[in-house]
């Protein structure tokens, strides 16, 4: 949807060998202020309900090393997955960095986030997060846990 600079991309690469997540944040964002003020809510909630402490949860704009999806188990669909993935990446004490990134305003696409029924879904599927992540074990196996790596050549 063009709302970030891909040639950014190297501000996230050179902190990846010593982090396990790098995470973008909207610096000065290019969003109407209603969805600023969802997304300010949004990340309150998120701290409040699961502990989760990320300037922007919802930024689009993240690195991750192979490894957490060794640990991270990801359950939930749609805009959730962030989330669930950072909830859990806190709770392992996985090395997280954040870096501002340039944000446009959208150029493609639709937003969805101030959709009522979007809303109440988010709602829901934050309480069942919650009772997911209860469930959280140090041991457990993530999505790629003894997975070979597979690298596409083009």
């Amino acid at each position: 949807d063009g709302q970030f600079d891909i040639t950014e991309l190297h501000l996230l690469i050179e902190h990846i060998d010593d982090h396990d997540i790098v995470a973008g944040y909207r610096h000065n964002r290019q969003d109407p202020w209603n969805r600023r003020l969802n997304a300010w809510g949004w990340n309150r909630l998120v701290r409040l309900v699961l502990g989760v402490r990320i300037i922007d949860i919802d930024c689009a704009f993240k690195l991750f090393r192979r490894s957490v999806f060794d640990k991270v188990l990801i359950r939930s669909l749609g805009a959730m997955v962030n989330t669930e993935i950072l909830a859990q990446a806190q709770r392992f004490e996985l090395r997280l960095k954040e870096i501002p990134v340039t944000h446009f305003a959208r150029l493609h696409g639709n937003p969805t986030g101030a959709n009522i029924r979007v809303v109440i879904k988010a709602f829901r599927e934050l309480m069942k997060l919650w009772f997911k992540l209860r469930s959280v074990r140090e041991h457990q196996k993530g999505i790629l846990h003894g997975r070979p790596v597979v690298v596409q050549s083009s």
